[in-house]
């Protein structure tokens, strides 16, 4: 039954333009940019974004599960999750 599968089916791997190893350039997940309205206190595809030191970047981390844009240079959490309560030490005006 293997052999009639094999035989009648051909095997199709599809590892696209940079193989099985690595991602292109173009196919990785962007981030958004300051085009699109980041800013430090602004909600973009779902993301708050925040102003945390590098010295409170592990508390963030543990408290909010903040997670680092490195396009732009800024700390983000999910906005459905996280308040803007929960996150006001690191928004502005704080």
């Amino acid at each position: 039954v293997m052999d009639q599968a094999r035989r009648e089916k051909p095997v199709f791997r599809d590892q696209g333009a940079a193989g099985a190893k690595g991602a292109s350039v173009a196919s990785r997940k962007r981030n958004p940019s300051a085009d699109e309205g980041v800013e430090v206190g602004a909600v973009v595809w779902g993301r708050l974004y925040l102003k945390v030191p590098r010295d409170e970047k592990e508390e963030a981390k543990a408290e909010l599960n903040a997670r680092w844009d490195a396009d732009n240079i800024l700390w983000y959490v999910d906005a459905r999750k996280v308040s803007r309560t929960q996150a006001q030490r690191w928004l502005p005006g704080s």
